[in-house]
């Protein structure tokens, strides 16, 4: 009985220890996890912001030209550090509608250096126009006054992959602050845009209105809500490809840290 009585404290006792080791390795196990860093946070501490965004429009317009009137879904992954930004963007033709095939797959970079109330930005942008069975390959510059009411802008692109197209693009934003501690705010844009052989030989062009309501959602995630006015200087269709009047809105979600 006293033995019987000895085994069951030494069980006890074994129990009560390995329940106390394994707490104390749990917790340790925690707070090890607590101190890892996410791979946002371990190239935010190296100086290297991270953006990216996901957005479902209901068409997709791209300099005066429909290059598809049904849904489509867009997102793009950035890097900037030290001026230099490196950005991966693509369409979706989730929808596949008559001969149109809006898929697409771009990259860019992206050099900008402030200069008081100026920005000086020159970079290279490859488009995989998958759709079209095209690619192109784009050297631009540019330059926006960020200091006045008005935010204007000039950017001019040139493709050197043909030495054919030419685009240029003169534009103006303003930010309207509606609720500083809720973060809300409404991006006002206007641009007019002057193309030569983009998708089709001769000139293009287009005048462009929009607007966009952000917000957060979470701590690093915003919604954006927008809508835009596309109007070419000529209607035409190109291969299929519209260049019409168009009205296009959109939902988006995007991540900054």
């Amino acid at each position: 009985m006293v033995n019987s009585r000895r085994s069951l404290a030494a069980a006890a006792f074994f129990v009560i220890i390995s329940a106390g080791m394994a707490e104390t390795s749990s917790a340790a196990f925690l707070s090890g996890l607590k101190k890892l860093k996410t791979p946002g946070a371990m190239l935010a501490s190296e100086g290297v912001n991270v953006t990216g965004e996901l957005e479902l429009r209901s068409d997709y317009v791209w300099r005066g030209y429909t290059l598809d009137p049904d849904a489509v879904l867009q997102h793009g992954f950035g890097l900037n550090s030290k001026g230099f930004t490196l950005v991966y963007w693509a369409n979706w033709d989730f929808i596949r509608k008559g001969i149109i095939d809006s898929n697409e797959l771009d990259f860019s970079f992206d050099y900008t250096r402030n200069f008081g109330g100026a920005s000086l930005s020159a970079g290279t942008i490859y488009y995989g126009f998958y759709g079209l069975e095209r690619t192109s390959r784009e050297l631009y510059a540019g330059i926006e006054l960020n200091k006045l009411p008005l935010t204007p802008g000039i950017v001019y692109y040139y493709d050197y992959s043909n030495g054919r197209t030419k685009y240029l693009s003169v534009e103006a934003s303003r930010e309207l602050v509606i609720n500083a501690k809720k973060n809300l705010s409404l991006w006002l844009g206007g641009r007019a845009g002057f193309g030569e052989n983009v998708i089709e030989d001769g000139k293009s062009g287009e005048f462009v209105l929009s607007a966009e309501l952000e917000f957060p959602v979470l701590k690093k995630l915003s919604m954006g809500l927008s809508a835009s006015r596309s109007v070419p200087f000529e209607e035409s269709t190109a291969g299929g490809v519209l260049r019409e009047k168009t009205l296009s809105a959109g939902v988006s979600l995007s991540t900054n840290f």
